[in-house]
Formats: C-alpha cells, structure tokens, sequence
C-alpha cells in the first residue's frame, strides 16, 4: 500500500457527535449503511484484509479517500495468487466499490476516481449450480418433525414454512421486525440485498403458522424471530444469528432423515416449484427478489423426471 493510504492525525467528525479515527469515514459511513449484522460482519472482515494487507492495523487505519483502482487490483491479484475463491475476491472488490462510493458522498474522492474504482472488473467464476431443492415429501418430514406445542417448535416451524413458503434469504428471515408482518392482510415487507424493498405473499399454511408463533410469541416490538435464553426466556431485541439457522434446520433434517439441505435450499426449492408450476421467470424473480433472471434461472432444481415429461411432449 502506497503511503498515501496511510492517515494523518487529525480526526474526521462524521456527525455532531461521532469522531472517527482519520481516513475511516468512508468506511464506517459503508457499513454503517448495510443492512444485516452479517453483512456488516462480511463486508468489515473483507476491508480489515485490505487494511492487513497495506501494513495498517485494521480498516479505521486507512485513509480510504486515497484509494486507487490500482491499488485496488494489486490487492485482488494477490488475494487470488493466495488461492482465494473468485466469489471472495469479488466479494472484498464490492467493498472496495461500496467504500469507495462513500468517500464520494463525504466529497473525499473525486467522481472520476470513484468511477475508475468502479470500472475494476469482477473475477469470472465459473461453477455448476450449487444446492438442490426438496421434494415434497421431503420438505413434509421437516414440518412433522417440527410439530407440537414447544415453543421453540412453534417457532421453527414458522421459520420452515417461511422458507418454503415464501423464499426468503437467511438474512431477512434473522432480521425480519414484528412491524413488518401483516398477517390477516397475508404480507410481509422485506429490505433485501441492496435494501431494496420488496413485498412477500403469505399462503394459508404460512399465515396459520405465523400466527400460532405470534400466539406463543406476543405482540411486543421487535424481531419476529427472537433468541431464547439458556433459561428458555425469549427475547426479541436481538436477531437471530444467521448460524442459528443452519443448526435449527439441521436438527429437523436428522429428526425426517432427510439428507442434509442449508436454509438457502429451502429457497432453491421455492423457485423451483413456482417454476415447475409454469410461474414466468419474471414474477418468480419478483417475489425472490433477484435483480434480474438469469440469478433467477439458476434457482431450478427440476431433475431428470421434469426433463423425461418435457421429451415426452415433443411430436414427430
């Protein structure tokens, strides 16, 4: 890193009453905007590489209004000499962009500069589609396994149905408030990736297992989806952690016998079956809240059999 990147020691007041290490604004304005604790966590990790590999402590010790596109791909180049995934590498240039970006906005970087920032390219990543979707016997075990008047199972199983349900991603499962739920009205406001707001629909199954957790969960502010305490007390100020998931589903999944799925093919599988019900690609992408199709049109999951009944329609 050239010594450019490296602050002087005057401080930067980002508001009336916060005072940030010199050089850091950029960055505590980006990720202060995200919207998930985990893309906070993400996106902190991928600067403070940055910031390792500059020689400075972490990312408050970076004057991010110096930085340059080639800077930036010297560091991109050597994450992938490292042996890092393309989707890391292009992960840690989207912070770069998203810091940069900010350093824009606080008038510490000129637009031409935040455009040639802009102008780094992505890592081409090649891979086969990852994941698969349940088959309906499969996503039933998971509900019965869930089944009965626990608490924590009234409450897994409103997340369960959520996912297959509705299709949403862990993070707006974990960061979905109570005030965003209209349960009689059947719908849910999310802020997806890029906080953009979109509007989920609740079928009958999802409403009546949402609202058997709001009866065991009560109409206090917060999160839909609370942590319970060691002693089983609930508490809605917090989130749920990403992770959590991942464990809650796994538990069902060796309950079922069903073999292992991730909280992210619960949502495959969602896409899938709207797809396999002749649902158009487009308002499939609307209600995944994807950017555009061809995101879209990697969610399907149908196998052989779809493909043995598509063959088996063509007329000689």
């Amino acid at each position: 890193m050239t010594a450019e990147l490296i602050p002087s020691s005057d401080a930067v007041v980002l508001s009336d009453s916060i005072r940030v290490p010199p050089g850091a604004a950029p960055a505590i304005l980006y990720l202060g905007e995200l919207h998930t604790e985990y893309s906070k966590r993400t996106m902190r990790s991928a600067l403070n590489l940055f910031a390792r590999w500059g020689g400075a402590a972490d990312f408050t010790q970076v004057n991010w209004a110096m930085l340059t596109p080639a800077a930036v791909s010297s560091f991109l180049r050597r994450q992938l000499a490292l042996g890092k995934s393309g989707v890391s590498v292009n992960l840690y240039l989207a912070a770069l962009k998203g810091v940069a970006k900010a350093a824009w906005q606080l008038e510490l970087l000129d637009h031409d500069s935040l455009e040639r920032i802009r102008s780094v390219k992505q890592v081409r990543v090649l891979r086969l589609p990852a994941g698969r979707s349940l088959s309906y016997a499969e996503s039933a075990a998971l509900l019965s396994a869930a089944a009965g008047d626990d608490p924590k199972k009234v409450r897994d199983r409103a997340i369960l149905t959520l996912f297959l349900g509705c299709g949403l991603r862990r993070a707006e499962v974990c960061g979905l408030q109570l005030d965003k739920v209209d349960v009689l009205g059947g719908t849910i406001r999310l802020i997806g990736k890029g906080n953009k707001e979109r509007k989920a629909f609740l079928t009958p199954d999802v409403q009546r297992t949402v609202a058997e957790w709001l009866d065991v969960r009560t109409e206090v502010p917060g999160y839909l989806f609370g942590n319970y305490t060691v002693g089983r007390r609930l508490r809605v100020d917090r989130p749920l952690n990403p992770s959590s998931l991942s464990r809650i589903l796994k538990k069902y999944c060796d309950a079922a016998g069903v073999d292992p799925v991730t909280p992210h093919d619960l949502r495959r599988t969602f896409a899938t079956r709207l797809i396999d019900k002749n649902v158009d690609l487009v308002t499939v992408k609307n209600l995944m809240g994807h950017a555009n199709i061809a995101t879209t049109s990697l969610y399907d999951r149908r196998g052989e059999d779809t493909m043995r009944r598509a063959a088996g329609m063509v007329e000689l």
